[in-house]
């Protein structure tokens, strides 16, 4: 199933079933248009598979919105293109030039930086594109003893003066929060992966209660689910206030 989070609020906006034999990318434009009528949508993030010449053109023309998008080996050409034009500087120079940007966190046991470069899409053979960036991520034990590095190219239409390197920033960090946000929920606190519906339309049905039921708890203020479902077990006034019946 497709889904679309809201970073921020950390809702399910919508979803769409994926037939057997297809994949998520023709359900993306079905998505959009049944949830962002009327909506404060701005900015699409999608995962690399969504990196495609037809989802960039609708988002832009069709929506009016922006993309942020990443890039893997899914668009060969457009990855190297980014790598090529990004490999030359310091992240120093990078900054200097207003093309770079560094952050970093501590907190949870480890140590997180990441580091954003930009560039312009000018001459790339994709829809609307004005830049492409490369993050680079390291994260690091507290005592600094354990190290990992991450890095990961995208590519936008939101020109620099809309979204400069520190935006673009935060809107792919809200990206791969969509992880901790919907699927580890789902299968820590909700246990979808051991679930054994497998009959039609009822791996749907149960996708899109857990789904309803996360929304809900997030739109009453709750962070922690599995303290919510605490909550409101066995109390059914609290149900019916959840969802003001």
């Amino acid at each position: 199933m497709l889904s679309l989070l809201h970073h921020t609020r950390g809702v399910v906006l919508g979803q769409r079933r994926i037939a057997d034999k297809t994949n998520e990318v023709p359900e993306l434009m079905p998505l959009l248009a049944d949830c962002l009528g009327g909506s404060d949508v701005a900015v699409i993030t999608a995962d690399a598979l969504h990196t495609a010449r037809e989802s960039a053109r609708q988002i832009s023309e069709d929506f009016g919105c922006y993309y942020v998008l990443v890039l893997k080996e899914n668009q060969p050409t457009l990855l190297a293109a980014a790598q090529a034009r990004l490999a030359a500087g310091t992240d120093t120079e990078h900054e200097r030039a207003g093309t770079g940007h560094t952050e970093a966190d501590r907190g949870h046991g480890r140590i997180e930086s990441r580091t954003i470069r930009t560039a312009p899409a000018a001459g790339l053979d994709f829809p609307h594109s004005a830049q492409i960036f490369r993050i680079v991520r390291h994260v690091a034990d507290l005592d600094r003893k354990g190290s990992s590095k991450e890095v990961a190219y995208g590519i936008t239409n939101a020109p620099p003066d809309v979204a400069g390197p520190a935006h673009l920033n935060t809107y792919v960090r809200q990206h791969w929060s969509v992880e901790n946000s919907g699927h580890y929920v789902r299968d820590r606190t909700f246990r979808e992966d051991d679930c054994q519906a497998r009959t039609a339309h009822l791996p749907h049905v149960l996708a899109s209660l857990r789904n309803l039921v996360i929304s809900a708890f997030r739109q009453r203020g709750h962070v922690n689910i599995a303290h919510a479902r605490r909550h409101y077990t066995h109390i059914p006034d609290r149900l019916l206030g959840l969802f003001t019946l």
